[in-house]
């Protein structure tokens, strides 16, 4: 059971979650916004895009490389509650399967920022990966984060400490495979 006292520690700790900004860490707020804007003006090619991607049958993830080009981002509330959910189980080995262009990311290195942690990403996509490098150093996070650049299946396989949360983003089909 939660006290009072802890669930008003944790609040101040964490930030009112209804109003949730990155004040402390304004380089990740200012790069988080500009990322929502650039993936919002995309949701209409992938739109188009992703109703091709149905009809795709092939296996090993070839849909996923044609995908390499689109924001494949997480909403501001799911990077929120990301932020949020990290910061309040105290997680500071946190992994991420897929970056795509690296908003869950922000959310989540910030969080691992806060706990004194890191964030093990990965993405198969090379531009992407230095679209990325690119991305946490404007964000100011290049220090909590380590980007793992080709198939998450591979660059994945030698994590060995334990995990305190693993953030299964990349495409859903391919990870399947991997089990």
């Amino acid at each position: 059971m939660v006290r009072g006292a802890e669930c008003a520690r944790t609040k101040s700790r964490l930030g009112d979650p209804k109003t949730l900004k990155l004040h402390h860490q304004p380089s990740a707020q200012n790069t988080l916004d500009e990322l929502h804007a650039a993936s919002a003006n995309d949701k209409q090619r992938w739109s188009e895009r992703s109703k091709a991607a149905e009809t795709d049958n092939s296996s090993g993830g070839g849909a996923l490389v044609r995908l390499g080009e689109f924001y494949l981002a997480v909403s501001r509330d799911e990077g929120e509650f990301l932020y949020v959910f990290a910061r309040a189980i105290g997680a500071r080995n946190i992994v991420e399967f897929g970056a795509s262009f690296g908003i869950s990311s922000i959310y989540l290195a910030a969080a691992a920022k806060d706990n004194d942690g890191t964030l093990t990403t990965t993405e198969v996509h090379p531009e992407k990966c230095a679209a990325l490098r690119d991305t946490f150093r404007q964000a100011e996070l290049s220090g909590v984060v380590n980007l793992l650049e080709g198939d998450a299946r591979e660059t994945l396989r030698d994590i060995n400490a334990p995990i305190d949360l693993l953030f299964l983003d990349g495409w859903k089909s391919v990870a399947r495979q991997s089990g």
